[in-house]
């Protein structure tokens, strides 16, 4: 992986969350623009036999590739896609990572994110959904969003 990452004062790494909705810019780095990173490790049970782990990912600003296991397993970027910066920010993605997730281990998750304006980075959850069958990305969706739902105190 490249070594771009962006630094907290005094320190080899910054904390930025992705569960706050908002970007790196309102969490300590306002106008900074370029590349950060996010990582994430997530054991996989061993007994999951799903053929299909899906990884949902709200919302990136603006540019993502994710990478499972040091591996690049999906690119969302506005080559990738054919979407400009104005709207790759607010188009959610969807990719079956089951061929790069591990089940029985911790599987490591890592986003490089690039920015090249505005708030940068993951401000929308991330899921990962489990099936027997090839989901549709709005199946994926519909999927969350009743599961969310189903939440207590949910609306």
């Amino acid at each position: 992986m490249e070594a771009a990452r962006f630094f907290a004062q005094g320190k080899s790494r910054a904390e930025v969350r992705s569960d706050l909705r908002n970007g790196w810019e309102s969490q300590g780095f306002p106008h900074y623009t370029g590349v950060g990173w996010y990582r994430q490790a997530i054991a996989i049970p061993a007994g999951l036999d799903r053929k299909h782990l899906y990884l949902h990912f709200g919302a990136v600003d603006e540019e993502a590739w994710v990478y499972i296991n040091g591996q690049l397993a999906f690119e969302h970027t506005c080559a990738s896609t054919g979407l400009a910066p104005r709207h790759i920010w607010v188009t959610p993605f969807v990719f079956d990572s089951r061929p790069h997730l591990q089940p029985g281990r911790t599987n490591t998750i890592a986003v490089r994110v690039h920015n090249s304006v505005g708030m940068g980075g993951i401000y929308l959850p991330v899921y990962l959904v489990a099936a027997d069958r090839p989901l549709h990305p709005a199946l994926v969706k519909a999927a969350i969003e009743r599961e969310i739902h189903q939440q207590p105190g949910s609306p």
